[in-house]
């Protein structure tokens, strides 16, 4: 639905989150630059996962955009989430993976159902380290195992620099992009609304279990248009 901007919405616009209606297709654009205070449109997550927990200390929003730093000695991480769920459309972020061994950065599409204690979810999870690879995933409410998975070489070190990552979600099917390019494609993602969501952590499954060193994952900007 095309919508004109509202003077208080367009200071949101320059503050770093826009949502403008626009005249091509009737379409919605929201960006975050993560730039300055915490933005109204993300919160910071504090509970625990993996190995540690997500502490909002180490959660920055600042000059380069959001920080989730994995401090040295510990197996803590940090974690945002949108505050709004989202459902057709392109999510795409650019952002640089930690290299803290054993850690795991992620940028992800996620409702989780209580009663089953399952989701419905679409992830890209890049794991420290080489091989240089990212997991793509799609999850279903319901069920404990993937609904569809591929594992995809990087030709990059995603920890050495910014690099592109995109949903595009069309009814049940869901296209996963990196740099632009198709990486794997999917005729079983979940058709309900999802909750983007940025996280760096220490998962059971990756070792070393304890962190030699520091690491930090860099989102640089995120953009959704429906």
């Amino acid at each position: 639905m095309t919508r004109a901007l509202a003077p208080a919405l367009l200071a949101l616009c320059c503050a770093g989150l826009a949502a403008c209606g626009g005249g091509s297709g009737g379409r919605t654009t929201e960006t975050s630059s993560f730039r300055g205070p915490e933005p109204a449109a993300w919160r910071v997550s504090v509970h625990p996962l993996g190995r540690g927990a997500f502490r909002a200390a180490n959660v920055t929003f600042g000059p380069q955009g959001l920080a989730l730093a994995l401090p040295a000695g510990t197996l803590d991480g940090g974690e945002v989430q949108a505050t709004e769920l989202r459902g057709d459309g392109t999510y795409r972020a650019r952002l640089r993976a930690s290299s803290a061994p054993g850690s795991l950065s992620a940028f992800f599409l996620y409702l989780h159902d209580h009663a089953t204690d399952s989701s419905d979810e679409l992830d890209f999870e890049i794991p420290a380290g080489e091989p240089h690879r990212a997991i793509l995933t799609v999850w279903r409410v319901g069920t404990k195992t993937p609904a569809d998975q591929r594992t995809v070489a990087l030709d990059f070190d995603p920890a050495a620099a910014l690099h592109d990552y995109a949903f595009v979600r069309e009814g049940g099917e869901v296209r996963f992009e990196i740099d632009g390019r198709e990486a794997f494609r999917s005729a079983k993602a979940p058709t309900a609304a999802l909750r983007p969501i940025f996280n760096a952590w220490y998962p059971t499954w990756l070792e070393p279990s304890v962190p030699t060193a520091a690491g930090e994952m860099l989102v640089d900007r995120y953009q959704f248009t429906g």
